[in-house]
């Protein structure tokens, strides 16, 4: 039987949940060249179908280059400021699918710094082929570089030079040392609050909560495997005076 406080949560919460995949139809030969066009282009945000990563093959899905010029010109003054502690030869460009909250394969990208390329791609490859979902992956530089407005867009994301929070010192994402997985549903708790304000839903974390969001970040999900149990990373929900739990950083 299904308790009452599972029901009300799963009343409350449905964008929680991916919708069913479907079963894959062949896609019709134009369709599929629009789709490796797209993908050819890396047209981040854009939802591709399965049938056409597999053509265009997963390992060109997953990529890593130093920063291209249209790239950093996007971030310059953004999230790439006067004083920032990397150069620009010890970021790198990413582009990575996702599973989008339909499951469906989304075009991504993100900047981090190259020691922790590799493993990120890695990471995210995993997760991606094991169906953890991700609701949108694109550089802070789209929302000017404003952690806030990322978060609130449920942004998932890597490099950006500022300050750490409520504190002084800088953020371990002022190096692309750190990334932020799916803000809304694993949100940022101080003394001051929940950030961002549209995650104080999922500020408490429930078994009955895990149940019905599988983007919610615990020790048995395939992010904190990865990054923590695999790479090392430190979880932000596992801090002392403050839960990040968006947050992994080396």
């Amino acid at each position: 039987m299904i308790g009452l406080g599972a029901l009300a949560l799963s009343l409350v919460l449905p964008s929680c949940r991916p919708a069913p995949a479907a079963e894959a139809a062949e896609a019709a030969p134009s369709v599929l060249d629009e789709e490796m066009a797209v993908l050819l282009r890396w047209d981040v945000g854009a939802v591709v179908s399965d049938s056409a990563v597999a053509l265009f093959s997963l390992d060109s899905c997953f990529r890593s280059s130093p920063l291209p010029d249209a790239v950093f010109a996007r971030m310059e003054g953004r999230s790439y400021q006067e004083g920032c502690p990397v150069g620009r030869d010890e970021l790198r460009y990413l582009r990575m699918l996702h599973r989008n909250d339909s499951l469906r394969p989304q075009l991504g990208e993100m900047v981090a710094n190259r020691i922790i390329a590799d493993e990120l791609l890695e990471a995210f490859r995993t997760m991606y082929e094991g169906g953890y979902p991700i609701h949108r992956m694109v550089l802070i530089d789209d929302y000017g570089a404003d952690d806030g407005l990322s978060m609130a867009a449920n942004n998932t994301s890597c490099f950006c030079y500022r300050r750490a929070g409520h504190q002084r010192n800088l953020s371990r994402h002022s190096w692309g040392m750190a990334v932020d997985i799916n803000p809304l549903q694993n949100p940022y708790i101080t003394r001051f609050g929940v950030e961002p304000g549209e995650g104080a839903d999922y500020a408490y974390r429930r078994d009955s909560l895990a149940a019905v969001c599988p983007q919610l970040i615990t020790t048995e999900s395939l992010p904190y495997r990865m990054l923590h149990d695999r790479f090392g990373f430190q979880w932000g929900g596992r801090w002392m005076h403050s839960r990040d739990y968006q947050h992994f950083q080396k």
